[in-house]
């Protein structure tokens, strides 16, 4: 699957695994921030339904960080640059 998709499969660091607390953390974040604004709305199709939750990831990411300087959405323009 990996090499369906061009990426590559990194696991996380044996015995000391401090990566993977920080991308489960942020996985629960943004899962709270997307439900929390949608909870109360009703979408009549899957399609509708995306929109709205691509509409938040983009608000998530764009939001600047709490202790760095800079946002999800800027780190990744200058990693990968524009699309």
């Amino acid at each position: 699957m990996a090499e369906h998709y061009s990426t590559a499969i990194v696991p996380a660091r044996i015995r000391k695994p401090k990566d993977k607390a920080k991308a489960e953390n942020t996985v629960g974040d943004i899962e709270t921030w997307v439900m929390a604004a949608l909870r109360n709305r009703t979408f009549f199709s899957l399609p509708e339904l995306n929109a709205a939750v691509l509409e938040r990831l983009k608000a998530f990411s764009a939001r600047p960080f709490q202790k760095r300087f800079g946002s999800r959405e800027a780190s990744s323009l200058r990693r990968t640059g524009p699309s």
